[in-house]
């Protein structure tokens, strides 16, 4: 065998591996992607969380204050009726801003999870086409093969 053969089917090999692990490369920084989004999707559900109970908590202060306040002007808080109104509306103010909390954690874990399937998508899509560049290589080189041998 020449030289240049080998060299041939050396190459051969060498595009076939690469091509291999080129795939197998894009599907590893796929998983990788993925773990990460689902790293972000935790840590926003946690950070959502958080703020949701600020918010408890912001809204738990303001009342005590707001009962300080109406007792100190002398008011009765068990039976005044504007007051009783001005805490419905406080306890609907806070219902609403949690539920828009709520809401903008759920679009973005969807939009989070939306991008971490587009990703692994496109990382098996990928390999799919390194492996057929794979093949397409070794058959190339033997076909080169058999014409330089003949």
């Amino acid at each position: 065998m020449s030289f240049a053969m080998f060299a041939q089917i050396a190459g051969t090999g060498l595009k076939f591996a690469s091509a291999l692990k080129a795939g197998s490369a894009a599907q590893d920084s796929a998983a990788f992607d993925a773990y990460q989004t689902k790293l972000q999707r935790q840590n926003n559900k946690l950070q959502a969380s958080e703020k949701a109970n600020l918010r408890r908590s912001r809204f738990d202060t303001a009342q005590s204050t707001n009962n300080a306040f109406f007792s100190f002007l002398g008011r009765d808080t068990s039976s005044d009726q504007s007051y009783k109104a001005f805490l419905k509306k406080q306890k609907a103010v806070l219902a609403e801003d949690i539920s828009a909390i709520e809401a903008d954690a759920f679009i973005q874990d969807t939009q989070l999870k939306a991008q971490s399937d587009q990703r692994t998508y496109e990382g098996a899509i990928a390999d799919r086409d390194y492996k057929t560049q794979a093949l397409s290589s070794l058959a190339t080189g033997m076909y080169q093969y058999n014409v330089s041998k003949s």
